[in-house]
């Protein structure tokens, strides 16, 4: 199986173009983190699980990485096929890295025993869309600097990082599937 990531700093276009290529018949794999968040917003309220996030940075991202992995575990795809990640394990690595938070040993262990084949790396979009209500803090200058990290990670860890510039949702994922020949 060819284990693709989508990823990119927050509004980029990732969600949307997973749920393309979902629609074009391939295997997605949501991000963890938004759920997360939706079932924090839940529990404690937006500007409570902003607040708690602040301060528990770490343990956000633990849970954020037991997220994703227990989603990836649920895969159905055969060996010959693609399936489509949205952002993938290693985020967690970029967003601790531009919060200054040490990851733990085993959360890093964790995170790496987790191979990808490729990553594309979209540019954060011009007309960004903050979403505030949603529980999400960041600003356009920010994803900026989150998508350079993500990327970085992606490399530091051996993984193809392809960057995809900012087009109509039509062309990013025509962009992609040539580049994978599909």
């Amino acid at each position: 199986m060819k284990k693709v990531v989508i990823t990119g700093g927050p509004c980029s276009g990732k969600t949307t173009l997973i749920e393309h290529l979902s629609k074009q018949n391939f295997e997605v794999v949501t991000e963890g983190a938004i759920e997360l968040i939706e079932e924090l917003n839940k529990k404690m309220g937006v500007e409570k699980q902003k607040e708690w996030r602040k301060e528990n940075l770490e343990e956000f991202q633990k849970m954020i990485v037991a997220k994703q992995i227990e989603k990836e575990s649920k895969i159905r795809a055969g060996k010959d096929e693609v399936v489509f990640f949205d952002r993938g394990l290693y985020g967690s690595l970029a967003f601790s890295k531009l919060a200054k938070v040490q990851i733990d040993r085993d959360l890093l262990l964790t995170i790496k025993s987790h191979a990808y084949d490729i990553v594309f790396l979209l540019e954060t979009l011009s007309n960004f869309q903050q979403r505030a209500e949603t529980g999400r803090t960041s600003n356009r200058e920010k994803s900026i600097v989150i998508g350079e990290l993500i990327g970085e990670v992606y490399e530091e860890n051996g993984i193809e990082v392809i960057f995809v510039k900012e087009m109509s949702v039509k062309e990013r994922v025509a962009f992609i599937k040539g580049h994978l020949n599909l």
